[in-house]
């Protein structure tokens, strides 16, 4: 892995490195937000395929950030993780 230089705000006098050492799904968690369309995704597959369980694990990497932001920003993002976890609950119960 090649980590990436970056100037963190208010230390750009330090050289920083910027490293994610995690798994490539864990990106979706937040593209949610992000507004990316179709082919967006097609293309990213093409590079890093799907493995086997993704649709599973992506609902859980995207509750993380909808727990999140139901912290910091209010309700607006509740229902989105209830959602997850109604489905999660009624999976376990299968």
């Amino acid at each position: 892995m090649q980590a990436q230089h970056i100037n963190v705000h208010g230390l750009e006098d330090r050289n920083t490195y910027l490293v994610f050492d995690g798994h490539n799904e864990a990106e979706f968690g937040m593209s949610w937000c992000a507004g990316f369309g179709g082919s967006f995704y097609n293309a990213y597959f093409e590079v890093m395929p799907k493995q086997p369980g993704f649709e599973k694990r992506r609902d859980l990497y995207m509750l993380y950030h909808y727990l999140n932001h139901y912290n910091l920003f209010g309700s607006g993002y509740r229902s989105s993780a209830m959602s997850i976890i109604d489905d999660y609950l009624w999976m376990l119960k299968a």
